[in-house]
């Protein structure tokens, strides 16, 4: 059988009042909790637990979380600065870029950042989307 002619990343319409699925069948807000709760894992892995190979690991979860539900594949992350005030490396909040002051963040190519910087940047999505209710 040929493939649906409806594009990938449309999604299901066809019941009304039904929630916005993605091309998974998930509905969008469960992905964006799975995100949430991935980041949070992954977070507390690399900076509480310290487990060995952690980075490693979530390095390619973190990207393909980017990849696959927000689609994107390149480009910048907005981290927290080296000279900030607040030390990244040692806080495993998902909600530390939406608490920095503006002088606190910068850019920085996805493929250059760290996988704790990926963490974070991940739960920052999520949380800005507006679609996700935990904070």
């Amino acid at each position: 059988q040929p493939p649906s002619k409806r594009s990938i990343g449309e999604s299901d319409q066809s019941t009304p009042g039904a929630e916005p699925t993605n091309s998974t069948g998930k509905s969008v807000e469960s992905s964006y909790e799975d995100c949430l709760e991935i980041a949070r894992e992954g977070l507390a892995s690399i900076i509480i637990h310290r487990e060995k190979g952690a980075s490693k690991r979530y390095t390619p979860i973190f990207k393909e979380k980017l990849s696959r539900v927000f689609k994107i594949h390149r480009g910048n992350a907005l981290i927290l600065s080296s000279s900030s005030s607040n030390n990244q490396s040692q806080d495993a909040s998902v909600d530390l870029l939406t608490k920095a002051l503006p002088e606190d963040l910068e850019r920085k190519p996805l493929s250059k950042c760290t996988a704790t910087q990926l963490g974070h940047f991940l739960a920052y999505i999520v949380l800005t989307s507006g679609v996700s209710k935990q904070h």
